[in-house]
């Protein structure tokens, strides 16, 4: 695929910048699960210096010229424009950013991922508030740096959604919201709604459910020699740079068992992009994944389309009846119903696919209210707690499941939620598009037979290109149309009126 020499020079002395990512993903990855607590301050400071590392070689005069002679270069193919295109990118995000800002922001962040994983574990937001005001001043002095013409929101969403700005999440938000309330009320006034499952509040043996999230990888044809499943406070992917090294977790409560399968199926969707990136991209800049609208796609896509598809619970239902005898009788209409269940909670990771959107609303207003600066992070409790009242009519019972329950503000993730909304209405868009290809996805989940299609399908047009193509680019290659939502309307109407 690469097939340029200048292309080919410039990618020789980025293998020192991959190695350095790829060591420093591990390290995140050993921070959120394995490491002693006391490691955070130690490993704040080696994932500090690994990135200053990474900005010394993206900065280095030498480098600079030899990817800006790339664009000089005639003939380039896709692939080789889309290296150019990232490297660019990159180099532009390191020369804004002080060497000092950069240091100082990876050790904050390790130092408070465990202050808030201690704080959820005690209920308790106070003790996160200090080190998460801290947080919101360095992504405000990072939108300085990086620049941004009407919001500092626009410049952290740039970084995760190349070229999507405030201005159009807000119509995005502003049209889905008028729908979703419409679709929500019809729902909850017909004479068939129930919000109500037995099964939810089941006890589960946790050793038989972790049985069960082993045996969803083997139906969903996992390639265990290239990924591994762990627990973590919070469920995420961490990509290592290559197609051969993807690490997911899951995690563990005592009841409600369809949020540990439902979170191993999201995050095997994350990990299955990664690992079906062509063999020829691997330690480029193209070899990683990049857009998370894209990457949400993937993930929601199996979550929801697949995971909560009845003929997919059939295969796995044998094991639900093992996670302890009140789950021997059950039936698979009964699983199904209560894995789809459309009824507003706190949490968003165990919410719907109805109200789902509005939890991401609440953090994307959230977000940018504290960026302009209309709340302190001192008041985000109350805040919280008022939108949840507002949008989905319910209040958080304590911190663990109000505010503190998503990990993303700890690592400085801010301008991330946004993708879990555009990412699940692009989901519907792959269902249309495989089902003109390969028919009825009911029928595809029946067998291993058909979830290899699915993944080929995805691997074809969507996972083998890697960061090739921007969010926009690869929906327009791939449907002929701009981002819309009339999949995902006319897929919600169909399940749930």
């Amino acid at each position: 695929m690469i097939r340029n020499n200048k292309v080919k020079e410039v990618l020789k002395d980025y293998e020192n910048i991959w190695a350095l990512s790829h060591f420093s993903a591990l390290g995140g990855w050993d921070l959120e699960t394995y490491a002693p607590t006391k490691a955070a301050e130690s490993r704040g400071l080696a994932m500090a210096k690994l990135s200053s590392l990474i900005q010394n070689f993206l900065t280095q005069s030498s480098f600079i010229a030899k990817v800006e002679q790339i664009n000089a270069e005639k003939d380039l193919n896709v692939y080789e424009k889309a290296i150019h295109r990232i490297l660019t990118r990159e180099i532009h995000y390191y020369k804004c950013l002080p060497k000092e800002f950069v240091e100082t922001y990876e050790k904050v962040t390790n130092k408070a991922l465990v202050i808030w994983r201690d704080a959820r574990m005690n209920n308790d937001f106070k003790s996160f508030a200090t080190v998460l005001e801290e947080i919101i001043d360095l992504n405000l002095r990072k939108a300085d740096y990086l620049g941004y013409d009407v919001h500092p929101y626009d410049a952290l969403l740039d970084i995760y959604e190349e070229g999507l700005t405030s201005n159009e999440f807000d119509g995005y938000f502003s049209e889905i919201k008028i729908f979703l309330v419409e679709l929500l009320s019809k729902i909850t006034s017909s004479s068939n709604y129930k919000d109500y499952s037995k099964i939810e509040e089941l006890s589960y043996n946790k050793n038989k459910a972790s049985e069960l999230n082993e045996y969803i990888l083997q139906l969903l044809n996992a390639d265990l020699s290239k990924l591994r499943l762990d627990i973590s406070s919070h469920p995420f992917t961490a990509g290592m740079g290559t197609n051969k090294d993807v690490r997911i977790t899951t995690r563990y409560s005592e009841k409600d068992f369809a949020s540990t399968i439902t979170s191993t199926i999201h995050e095997f969707g994350h990990a299955l992009y990664n690992l079906q990136v062509s063999d020829d991209l691997e330690f480029t800049p193209v070899g990683d994944t990049l857009s998370l609208g894209i990457h949400e796609s993937q993930s929601r896509f199996w979550e929801n389309i697949v995971g909560r598809n009845i003929n997919f619970i059939e295969r796995f239902l044998d094991k639900v009846q093992s996670l302890g005898n009140d789950f021997k009788n059950v039936r698979k209409e009964e699983v199904y119903q209560y894995m789809n269940l459309v009824k507003p909670g706190a949490i968003r990771v165990e919410a719907d696919e109805v109200t789902y959107h509005f939890h991401i609303m609440i953090r994307y207003e959230i977000e940018k209210a504290l960026l302009s600066k209309e709340i302190k992070p001192s008041e985000l409790k109350e805040v919280w707690n008022a939108k949840y009242e507002e949008y989905l009519g319910i209040a958080p019972k304590n911190d663990a499941e109000g505010v503190l329950q998503d990990i993303h503000w700890s690592m400085g993730s801010i301008g991330y939620f946004p993708t879990y909304s555009t990412g699940t209405v692009l989901s519907l868009t792959w269902k249309e598009e495989i089902e003109k290809q390969l028919g009825d996805i009911n029928d595809l989940v029946k067998d291993s037979e058909g979830i290899i299609k699915i993944q080929n399908w995805l691997k074809d047009n969507i996972h083998s290109y890697g960061s090739t193509y921007t969010f926009n680019e690869l929906i327009k290659k791939i449907t002929g149309n701009s981002f819309n939502n009339g999949a995902w309307k006319s897929y919600l109407q169909d399940k749930y009126l």
